[in-house]
């Protein structure tokens, strides 16, 4: 308030200034809503669930089946498995394949152990989800039946190395799936195989490991890793696995083959609707374990099956899922493929209203007896004619013959007639008549006995020259002879021609004709 003075000195309440105060209580009112709506707020979000990091990690990983199919998990995944969640939700699922009618399978100890914690632990990181803990003991089943049947030690690593099939391109609906870890988890330095008691494909398991067991150390051979790592994959979905629509969601995140469903969602029932005895590890009775992340250990209720000192007898079920086998941790990683076992083969419905055809039976093969190949006998040498030297010839004495001279008449001259109303001579006719000659063959040479005396007769067939070398010769003077008489006609009637050429061209034909002439 403000102090004022009157004229005597004395103080005067000044009332102006209360009217002042009013902004300000509320302002400070205002500030107080503001206050509390925000703290409010704070405290909603707070309260409502939020996808840990690492669910979200799990929703973008890239994540391979057990036989190494790429997994998608999209619309048509899921429409194909949601009659088989319907149904498995529903209750009108058919009890697992071999299993006896009213048996119960049981569970290792330790490894439903890790199913519950992993539930627990899930429950707190993404409560949407819903988790329940017997829809990973049916993956489990299905993959490695508990971890072969067990074999693990009190901090959940398996005893045994547990791998799956060899995907190298022989399994029936598997890939070839190269080595991608040096065959530290698998052992394999070639082809990678599934591992652990979920049998993750060791890149698979790069993308989604977790560590389950609290010793920071992501294991996919420590079955409360491999399951909590699971776990979060299935909801990663961002779905509530109660429902079958969030259900198959859940699955096609780690196997979109309808196959998967239909082979974990009866065992997953089978262990919901009833309480399973939980049988002993191969190790001893489950010990107490830590639990893992901030979540809280694991609270035991009706549904939850109890642990008992003494095993009962499993039942031997029908082998499912793609299979597995155990080796030796201690193994080296080896290139060699070891004995997988094979899945069995479905069985064959018969088509109403005809009849089966029974399988070929391949007719075994007699091997034939051996050719015998008879002895080839040498045969006999040849033996060489021995040649006889023929006779000397003698050679007769060739008596020389006179040539007879060989007389040739000159070609006529032929004198073409003229022709007065014709400007030019005709061309004479340049056919010539060949003359008639004498040609004298080569005489053969005689050959006289000198015995025979002067008047001994003549024998042809005694001279030197062979009959067929005379014609010969014969022949060939004949053809020479004809040759130079046709060069000498053609050279006549060629300086006849030319010398007809010239007179009608100097003098007429007149000229050209006494030429001729």
């Amino acid at each position: 308030m403000k102090r004022q003075l009157d004229a005597d000195g004395y103080d005067v309440t000044d009332d102006t200034g209360r009217g002042n105060r009013l902004p300000v209580v509320v302002v400070g009112i205002a500030s107080a809503v503001v206050i509390t709506v925000s703290a409010g707020l704070v405290a909603f979000t707070m309260s409502q669930p939020r996808e840990s990091e690492h669910t979200a990690r799990a929703a973008d990983a890239t994540v391979f089946t057990a036989l190494g199919r790429t997994v998608t998990g999209g619309p048509e995944a899921v429409t194909a498995v949601l009659p088989t969640t319907t149904a498995a939700l529903d209750g009108s699922l058919p009890a697992p394949a071999g299993l006896a009618a009213g048996a119960k399978d049981q569970i290792p100890a330790r490894v439903l152990d890790s199913y519950r914690k992993a539930e627990s632990t899930l429950a707190s990181e993404s409560p949407a989800c819903k988790l329940p803990w017997w829809l990973l003991a049916g993956v489990g089943k299905v993959e490695s039946d508990h971890a072969a049947g067990g074999k693990v030690d009190d901090a959940g690593t398996t005893t045994v190395r547990i791998v799956g099939p060899r995907l190298d391109g022989t399994v029936v609906g598997g890939t070839i799936v190269r080595d991608t870890d040096k065959g530290a988890l698998d052992g394999d330095l070639s082809f990678d195989r599934g591992v652990g008691p979920m049998l993750l494909l060791p890149k698979t398991w790069q993308n989604i490991g977790r560590d389950g067991n609290g010793d920071s150390r992501p294991d996919v051979s420590n079955v409360d890793d491999a399951t909590l790592a699971v776990g979060t994959l299935l909801c990663s979905a961002d779905s509530d696995l109660t429902t079958p629509e969030g259900l198959a969601k859940g699955l096609v995140k780690f196997d979109d083959t309808p196959t998967f469903a239909s082979e974990v969602l009866p065992w997953a029932m089978h262990y919901r609707s009833g309480a399973p005895t939980a049988a002993a590890s191969s190790t001893g009775s489950a010990a107490p374990s830590t639990t893992s992340e901030g979540s809280t250990p694991a609270t035991t209720d009706e549904s939850t099956p109890t642990t008992t000192a003494s095993p009962t007898p499993n039942p031997t079920p029908t082998q499912a899922g793609p299979g597995f086998t155990t080796q030796d941790p201690s193994t080296p990683p080896s290139t060699t493929p070891p004995a997988v076992p094979a899945r069995p083969a479905p069985p064959v419905t018969p088509t109403p209203g005809r009849t089966p055809v029974p399988p070929r039976q391949t007719p075994t093969r007699t091997a034939p007896p051996p050719v015998q190949t008879p002895t080839r006998t040498a045969p006999p040498p040849a033996q060489t004619p021995t040649r006889t030297t023929p006779p000397p010839i003698q050679t007769p004495t060739r008596t020389a013959t006179q040539a007879p001279t060989r007389t040739t008449a000159p070609p006529p001259v032929h004198t073409p007639t003229r022709t007065p109303d014709r400007p030019s001579t005709p061309t004479p006719d340049r056919t010539t008549r060949t003359p008639d000659r004498t040609t004298a063959s080569t005489p053969a040479v005689a050959v006289v006995t000198p015995d025979a005396g002067p008047n001994a007769r003549v024998d042809d067939r005694q001279t030197s020259t062979p009959r067929a070398e005379r014609t010969e010769n014969s022949s060939r003077a004949e053809r020479r002879e004809r040759a130079r008489d046709r060069r000498e006609r053609n050279d006549r009637a060629d300086r006849t021609e030319r010398a007809e050429r010239r007179g009608n061209d100097a003098d007429g034909p007149d000229v050209a004709s006494d030429l001729r002439r």
